[in-house]
């Protein structure tokens, strides 16, 4: 005997690859830290002789055990948008902001203010952006939010194929929050999620993370937090 072969492929394949060759007398042990949790994969080890002959082991079927913990969400931004009413009897119970009239910015970036003008607050809307790799096997992003209480929850699963930032969704977040979003169209890319919150309360601390959840249980660790007092 010369030498020694460890080959794989998968499950439902033909073509098998050389994972590793061992000489003759060498302990025969190998990690194979290429292989995907997502497959089967069948293994053997071939007997190689002076004259070139092979003889093959008993074929093994394994799959390797998936990790619980995967991926990362990176780059969560958090953007708002205020709905400012004008005269609004319905709004009457609100606070009355007046707009300065030497600069139309104000808190929360409340948009169409016009200087000068007395507006009541409406409603305030949220857009989470993020960023994510590992997208294999993916589930969806667990939304988790906070508010009145200070008590984190889940709040809303974002499926992948719903809220990945195309174009259409990348013109529609630069015209609903302008110039603040601070993004580019380099964000469309399918790396990139969205999730859209509306109606937040005047007076309320808001808290968002986001968890991604795969297929087979393993999910990513919590992003950071982010928080708006609108």
């Amino acid at each position: 005997m010369v030498q020694h072969e460890l080959q794989r492929k998968k499950n439902q394949d033909y073509l098998w690859e050389t994972l590793t060759t061992l000489q003759a007398g060498e302990p025969i042990y190998f990690e194979d830290s290429t292989a995907s949790y997502q497959y089967n994969y069948d293994y053997r080890l071939l007997a190689v002789d002076d004259a070139g002959l092979k003889s093959s082991s008993k074929i093994l079927t394994a799959r390797p055990l998936a990790s619980s913990v995967r991926g990362e969400i990176l780059d969560l931004r958090l953007l708002i948008h205020t709905i400012l009413e004008q005269d609004s009897a319905v709004l009457t119970n609100l606070p009355v902001l007046t707009v300065n009239p030497a600069s139309s910015v104000l808190p929360n970036n409340p948009q169409g203010a016009r200087p000068g003008q007395q507006y009541l607050y409406g409603r305030g809307e949220a857009a989470l952006v993020w960023e994510f790799l590992e997208q294999d096997g993916i589930y969806g992003y667990q939304i988790y939010r906070s508010a009145s209480d200070g008590v984190l929850r889940p709040y809303l699963m974002v499926r992948p194929d719903e809220g990945v930032i195309t174009l259409e969704v990348f013109q529609k977040i630069q015209e609903r929050f302008g110039a603040q979003s601070g993004i580019d169209s380099g964000i469309v890319d399918g790396n990139h999620f969205f999730f859209f919150d509306g109606g937040l309360k005047k007076g309320t601390a808001y808290t968002y993370r986001v968890e991604a959840q795969y297929i087979d249980g393993a999910v990513s660790p919590l992003s950071e937090s982010v928080i708006v007092i609108y």
